[in-house]
Order: structure tokens, then sequence, then C-alpha cells
């Protein structure tokens, strides 16, 4: 074929195709084709009316790609399109026309938008065309749990929607997605997550972060419990590949997993997912949902459809899909608001005793509820926290707490003017109010239920009696670790907390504050836990807030350049080489230390802790800098540890759960104005609960009640990471009905690791007729088996002292 045929075809090709040219100036003039972006529109209807469509199509597919806000245009174009017998086109502009209309029009539902239903009294639905017809139309209500029913073996490929043939691998069913949920999540028995998406024009996307995920021997942040995607634009479903059998050095499985719709595998709402097939709509034709029945309106008449009725709660994702969408208006009857607070409410979330999903469902009252924190000034997951209107949370406030001299309780609450953080006007401590719980147990699973008031069923949380069995309205725990000021255990702000006391010092130290202070007790981290659960949804607490739990603790070594201690002498400084290691790599500018020669040499004295105010470092040796004064540094004998973090470091967040911008693991948190609730340091328990013989005692006033189900024992220790992750983290809790509240793991493994489960650790040695008092919460040093179900039943006597352990304080 010579050079002129060829141009000549290709010519012809574009102007009977319409393909938006840049080049071809000549054919334009001698076509009156114009560049002309304010006389496009016109000059295609012109053409339109002279009969010459294929200019027409030619000059309008211009216009819309210089003016891409404007529907009618674009409409019409897929007019000519569809006129001229070019279906595929014609349905791509109506598509692009129906993209636009939804940009304007926030009442409606289109394709690539979607809405999430208010909580509600009823609604009527009201469906028609959003340009000429509809096609295939699927409108979809489903909750956060999307997970599909289906599986098979195979690989997702990047752009087709054929699985790669392959019985090493594990995808799911597709499942509808909408961009409005903006993220997914996967969790549960996973060791790989290969996502793919299809969108409206068909194409395929894939997304594969390739991180390690459900690791055997490491508990350190970069082993991953979960997996988030953001969900591309212009999606409507997706599906993953999750479990890969050549990944050996993976705890999983490829069993049960979870996939929900938000950034973090926190509570969800299990509604029953629903697709409803629309008939095809034509200009005019209407389907609509009112007093429980669907109808069909057309130019024929009218018929009632032979579909179920939808049941849409609060938080439900609504979302429309198929070929070709129209419009949905959802039409919601406000439901009765409840006054902020309501005490008859009740709150509940269930959960397996049995697989590696953490997530749980959220029930009654906190169905469609969220969840939500901030690190730094930023909301994380950008919903808002539902539970700051809910009781008991939204009574929970940050105060300052003393006795006067005749021992009456004294609260200067934080929006006072009188308040002070320093110490000055008293413990600073957070108020929780009065709440009823109920724990429901069966084999396979478990659900807390809290409440403000006794419903069936339902008992006082054991924290909120006092010593004679009367129910009190308030009880108070620290807002910080205790530090130590006059031969006493305080809470206050710019303090370092305390370690190594013996434990009866410290519950001593406790007393002094007045007569309604103590150690915090078994009872208050009972109440602590069950708070924490029933709002954040999730039993693995450290999967969705680190906290301090991932610094350098020092311990002896022989080879010292295996440990924290100097790589060399020095005189009067205000630095420390220390030898560089996995451990020592983990100190960081802003976190705090303590040099000394060892835990031994440890006292609790101001001048030996220092904030590192800079760190550097070569292939040998570590540099870190701090304040105070100077000091002499000797090699192999002055030695660095990390400490609990210096309190009052989360005052700059200004919300009462929170946690620093900084790396994962490095930095403080708050829980309700609870300063690192876990992590940073195990908390001493005081006396009135303690392990014996596999059981749980529990002193009431004159009365020591025994838990009736037996503690298991769990006697290895942290060396081992991946005896750790099969063996030593808890999958169960123990279950008396006659004292619900006590949780103490009854079983470990089995499923369960710092990755999964509740994804915390449990020591008991077991040793007979051998009472064990407890500790809680996790050391700074624990990574991912830190979190607020984090227990040791560790000391054996009153003299018995811990250099990762501190104090913390509570009042009733």
């Amino acid at each position: 074929m010579n050079m002129k045929k060829k141009i000549i075809i290709l010519v012809a090709v574009i102007a009977a195709v319409g393909i938006a040219a840049g080049s071809f100036t000549i054919l334009k003039r001698a076509n009156n084709i114009t560049n002309s972006v304010e006389q496009m529109k016109q000059k295609a209807e012109d053409f339109y009316r002279k009969g010459d469509l294929s200019k027409a199509i030619y000059q309008m597919a211009m216009y819309c790609e210089n003016n891409d806000a404007d529907a009618e245009a674009v409409v019409k174009l897929g007019d000519w399109y569809g006129e001229s017998g070019d279906d595929n086109n014609a349905q791509k502009s109506y598509k692009k026309a129906i993209d636009i209309l939804a940009e304007a029009d926030d009442t409606s539902i289109y394709a690539n938008s979607g809405a999430k239903a208010p909580d509600n009294n009823g609604f009527t639905i009201e469906i028609s065309p959003a340009v000429r017809y509809t096609k295939n139309m699927k409108l979809v209500f489903t909750g956060e749990n999307i997970t599909p029913a289906k599986t098979a073996d195979g690989k997702v490929d990047s752009n087709t929607p054929k699985l790669k043939n392959t019985d090493s691998y594990k995808t799911t069913g597709w499942f509808y997605v909408s961009p409005q949920m903006k993220n997914l999540t996967l969790s549960g028995d996973f060791n790989t997550a290969i996502w793919q998406f299809q969108t409206f024009n068909d194409d395929y996307l894939v997304q594969n972060n390739n991180l390690n995920y459900k690791k055997n021997q490491s508990v350190r942040f970069d082993n991953n419990s979960y997996d988030t995607v953001s969900v591309p634009d212009k999606t409507f479903r997706a599906r993953v590949t999750y479990f890969d059998k050549e990944i050996t050095d993976s705890e999983a499985k490829g069993k049960d997993i979870l996939i929900t719709a938000g950034k973090i595998p926190d509570g969800y709402t299990d509604y029953k997912n629903q697709v409803f097939s629309i008939p095809d709509l034509s200009q005019g034709d209407s389907v609509t949902f009112a007093d429980g029945e669907w109808k069909l309106k057309t130019t024929d008449g009218e018929k009632k459809l032979n579909l179920d009725a939808p049941v849409i709660g609060k938080g439900m994702y609504c979302y429309v899909v198929g070929d070709l969408c129209g419009k949905v208006k959802i039409n919601y009857k406000k439901a009765d608001e409840a006054a902020d607070g309501d005490k008859t409410k009740i709150y509940g979330v269930k959960f397996s005793n049995v697989g590696t999903v953490s997530s749980c469902e959220r029930k009654n009252d906190s169905a469609g509820m969220n969840f939500d924190y901030k690190i730094g000034s930023e909301w994380a997951l950008g919903t808002g926290n539902d539970f700051d209107k809910a009781y008991p949370w939204c009574d929970m406030k940050l105060c300052a707490v003393t006795e006067d001299s005749d021992g009456k309780k004294q609260v200067v609450y934080s929006d006072e003017k009188e308040f002070a953080a320093d110490g000055s006007k008293g413990n600073v401590m957070v108020e929780i109010p009065k709440f009823y719980i109920r724990r429901v147990v069966s084999d396979r699973a478990e659900a807390i239920y809290v409440s403000g008031m006794r419903h069936e069923g339902f008992s006082v949380e054991p924290v909120f009696r006092d010593s004679n069995g009367d129910e009190l309205d308030k009880v108070y725990v620290s807002a910080y670790f205790g530090s130590e000021q006059d031969g006493k255990i305080v809470s206050k702000s710019n303090a370092y907390p305390v370690l190594m006391l013996k434990y009866k010092q410290t519950l001593d130290m406790a007393r002094q504050n007045g007569g309604g202070f103590s150690e915090m007790s078994f009872s208050m981290v009972s109440a602590l836990q069950k708070l924490f659960l029933v709002e954040t949804g999730t039993i693995d607490s450290s999967s969705i807030i680190a906290g301090d739990t991932f610094k350098y603790y020092f311990t002896e070594s022989d080879s010292k350049e295996k440990s924290g201690y100097a790589y060399e002498s020095d005189e009067k400084t205000n630095s420390i080489k220390v030898y560089r290691t996995i451990g020592t790599e983990k100190i960081t500018e802003g976190s705090d230390i303590v040099i000394f020669d060892g835990w031994d040499d440890y006292s609790n004295a101001k001048s030996v802790k220092r904030g590192v105010t800079a760190v550097s470092q070569n292939e040998e040796y570590i540099k870190i800098e701090f304040d105070g004064d100077p000091i002499n540094v000797n090699k192999d004998k002055t030695a660095v540890s990390n400490i609990p973090e210096k309190t009052g470091k989360t005052e700059s967040i200004d919300y009462c759960t929170g946690t620093l911008n900084g790396e994962t693991g490095k930095v403080s948190f708050k829980y309700r104005n609870i300063e690192n609730l876990y992590g940073s340091a195990l908390v001493m328990l005081d006396n009135d609960a303690y392990v014996k013989d596999k059981r749980l005692y529990i002193e009431t006033g004159d009365d020591t009640i025994s838990v009736n189900d037996d503690i298991v024992v769990q006697d290895k220790d942290l060396s081992d990471y991946t005896n750790v992750n099969t063996n030593e983290c808890v999958r169960k809790m123990t279950f008396d009905s006659s004292y619900p509240s006590a949780m103490l793991p009854s079983a470990v493994g089995g499923g369960a690791s710092s990755l999964s489960g509740y994804g915390d650790f449990w020591q008991y040695t077991g040793a007979k007729n051998t009472q064990y008092n407890l500790c809680y919460g996790g050391a700074d040093d624990n990574a991912r088996i830190a979190g607020v179900f984090q227990l040791r039943a560790l000391f054996m006597g009153e003299r018995y002292r811990i250099g990762f352990v501190s104090a913390r304080i509570m009042y009733k």
C-alpha cells in the first residue's frame, strides 16, 4: 500500500469515529472543524442540523474534552453516538455525564458515589435514569463486613479477570465495593494481600503493599496483623489473594479472614448485605419503595415488583453498580433523638474465642457506631467518635482529686479555672461513672455488654463496690503513671514514673495520699478493659494504637558490645556513645533514658533520668545526646536504657484519645485522658486480687472470692518469639457466672498470637501453693504483645521488684 492511500484511510477513520486528533490542521480547515473552544458546541450542532453526523460527533467530542462540566453536551454526544450505531461510545458518554451530575448533586446516589445511612425510623426510595436509560443496575446495601462467602484456588493477575491457575494461592470471590468506603482492611488468617479492583469501564487494577504479614518469629510492628488499601475511583467490585502456601514462615493457615470497610480492624456492624436488581428503565420511568412495597412506574402504568423490603441500619453503605446506573434518592424518616448519655442504652461487642480475627461485631445500641482517635492534631479515621455521646464514655472526666483533713473527697475538673495538671491541685485523675456489664460466653464466642442501667442479666462492674459491698457512683484512675513525691506515689504531669520499687513499698506509698487512694486494682483494670474493648471494637488493642512499646530495655551481658554499655569513656559530657545493637538502635530523639551501671544500681533519683536531645550513629556505635548536668562515662561500665516516658507528653493532643506523631511503638498515647493505658511499663496491681494454684482470688471486704475457672499455666519467657507467637498469647478468658467480670487467660496459643486473637502476652509459672500478685499492660520493649489484656502473675513476696514495672494509683 502506498503512502497516499495510507493517509486517505487514516483520515477517513479519524473522521468516522471522532478520535480527538491534535495535528490534522488541513483536514479541520477543509471540513470547517474549529479549534475555538467558544465555537465548538455551536459548530457541532450546526453539523448535526445539516445531517453531517460524523462531523457533529467529532466536533462535540472536541468540545467535551475541553468542557468537562457540561453534562448536557456529553449526553447529546452520547445520543449522537447511539444514532450512529456506536452503542459502546454512547454508553461511555452517558457514564461521563453521570459523573458530572453526581459532582453537582449531593442529595442523590450515583455510580461512583454513595452514602452512609443515618439512624432512622423508616425511609422511601426513588430510582430513575440519571440520563437516557439504565442497564443492569443494582442497588446495594452493605455493612462494614463485606467478606465474601466463596473462595477459589488461584492468584489475581494484573489486568485480567482470570485467575492465574495455581493451587498455591487462595483468592476470595468478587464482592461489591464503593469508592465512598475509601479503604478496605483485610485481617484474620492471611499471609499475603494482592487486591484487584474492577472499574465501571471494565479495567482491572491491582494493589499490593508488599508487606510482611503474620511472621512466626517476630513481634515487631513491621510484621503486620492486617492490610489496608484505598478503594480506587470508579470501581465497583474487588477481590483479594490472601493466602500463599509457599510462605512457610507464617503462622497463617488461610482459614478465617475478615474484610471490612475502613482503615483499621476495629468494630464492625454485621448487617445483612442486600443487592436489589432494578429493571432497566427508560426516560420517564421510575422505581419506588414506600410503605413496604416496590413499584415500577412506566408510560404503560404502575405495577408491584417482587423484591424484598430493604433493611437499612445506621452506618450502612448505600450505592449502585451496573452497566449504566441511574440516580437514587433515599428519604429517611429521622429517628427519635436520644439524649446524650442515655443510661438505658446497651452497647455490646461479640468476638471469636477460637479464630484469628480480632475485630468485634458491634451489637445492640452500638450497631453503626464509629470509634475514632487523633494522631497529633488530625483525626486518624475521619469518622468522628460516636462514643463521645454514649454513657459511660461521655461522662469520663479529667480532674484533680485530693482528700481534705476530714477525709472527704475534693474534685477540681479540667474545665474549671482552678485545675492544674502539675499536681498542685491534687492527683490528676480520670473520673469514671458507674456502669453495669454482662458477659455471654460459649465454646466459640464471647459477647460483652455495657450499660448505665442494671438490665436483666447485668451486674455492676465490681470496681464500683466499696469494702461494705455498697455501690459507688464514681471511681477514679490516675491519668499518669505514678511518680515519687514526698514519700508518696502521685499522679502529675512532667514527672518521671517510678521503677524498681518493692511490691509492698509501692502499695504503702500509694496509700499515703489518703484513705481512698490505693495502687491500681485488678477490678479497675477489668473495668478499663471493657470500656476500651466495647468502644474500639477490637480485642487486639496494639493493632490500632501501638503505644510506647518498641524501645530499648537494658539487659546484662558478658559480651559488652551486645548490650547498651558505653563504647568509650568520657568526662563531663552530655553525650554517651554506646555499642550499636538491634536494641540500642531503638533509642530515638525525644525518648527518655536512664544512665546507670545496671538495674541493681538503679534509683528513682531525677539525676539519672534524662531526655534524649539527639541521636547519630555509625557502623560501630550510637551517639546519644541528653539534657541535664554533664556526667562522667566509663567504657563497658556505664550503660543506658529507655525508661517509661515522662508524663504529660500527650497534653498537646486536643482530644481525649490520641497518639503523638512519631514512629510506631515509640510515642505515648492516651485513652480517654489516661496516658499510656498500656505499654511504657507494666503496672503493679494492688493485693486485693492474686493467683494461686490456677485460680484467681479476689478480696471483697471480709470475703475472698475464688473465680471458678482454671487459669492456664504459661511458664515460658520472651526469649523465643516464634514460641511467643504460637504458645504464649491469649486466646480465651476465664468465665464464672457468679463473678462474670473477672477475665484472666484460660487458654493461650491454638491460633492466637501477637498478631491474632487478643494479641497479648500472658505469663504464670504455676508453682503449687504459691501466691502470685499481678501486673498489667506491657513494658516499653514488648512491641505487639503489650496491650490492654497483657497480664503477668509475677510478684511472689513483698520485697519483689523488677526494672520494667511501675505504678498507677486510683481512688474510690
